[in-house]
């Protein structure tokens, strides 16, 4: 088992090379339909026509409405999402040959995904170090539920006993990988900063579609690496 992460994440970069172009079709429609959905609700009269769809004072929909378009979207890009997540697993030669033969479960991925959702964001909601912890263990959750085909309960508890004892390792890459991406937003928006008081024109739109775009890459690999994780994580079982 080797959980450092120079490992780890060239995996991960060979994976994405053997998988490129359905990784990056699947993301690049994922952004693209992010943008369309905020574009349109730049339109004049969207937030009129939304509450009157809704029916709620105007001033509610203010508060809320950021809120349901993000869940909106969420709920859109979903299928695409859960697609891109299998097409991951599958960009690895541990796994390609097994889904090839297996069907994976739409259904109790679907419910996983669910699942994890909540209590992560749960956990992070209420109290920050909670849900972070919970990250960690249930970083190959999802994975596990499409290369074992497990429901998503039993995967709860196969995440957990796989990551015990792995914590500090498995936040340590997680931590890295976030710092890289982090560095490279930072530089992205001082471009856009120099390049908006130079020409004193900037879009917030089009800002954020470049910055997807530019990270869409990075992001990919940053999805690789739960898989690679756990490759490592079940070696040592793989060998028995």
């Amino acid at each position: 088992m080797n959980l450092q992460f120079k490992n780890i994440f060239n995996q991960s970069i060979l994976a994405f090379k053997q998988n490129q172009s359905k990784l990056l079709i699947l993301s690049i429609l994922i952004v693209l339909i992010n943008v369309l959905i905020t574009l349109l609700s730049q339109q004049p009269g969207y937030n009129k026509y939304m509450v009157d769809l809704v029916r709620i004072e105007s001033n509610t929909w203010t508060a809320v409405g950021p809120f349901i378009l993000s869940t909106l979207l969420g709920i859109i890009t979903l299928p695409l999402s859960l697609l891109l997540l299998v097409e991951s697993v599958k960009s690895f030669d541990q796994y390609r040959t097994v889904l090839a033969k297996d069907r994976v479960n739409y259904i109790n991925l679907f419910g996983a995904y669910i699942i994890y959702s909540i209590i992560v964001g749960l956990g992070l909601v209420f109290l920050i170090i909670p849900g972070i912890y919970l990250m960690v263990r249930l970083l190959p959750y999802l994975q596990l539920v499409i290369v074992e085909g497990i429901n998503p309960i039993q995967a709860l508890g196969r995440s957990f006993d796989l990551t015990e004892g792995k914590e500090v390792e498995i936040f340590k890459n997680g931590f890295r990988i976030n710092m890289m991406v982090l560095f490279g937003i930072i530089i992205y928006l001082l471009v856009v900063l120099i390049i908006s008081s130079v020409i004193g024109y900037t879009n917030e739109l089009l800002s954020s579609s470049v910055l997807n775009l530019l990270l869409l890459v990075p992001t990919i690999v940053v999805g690789l690496m739960p898989v690679a994780t756990l490759i490592e994580l079940t070696s040592k079982e793989i060998e028995v």
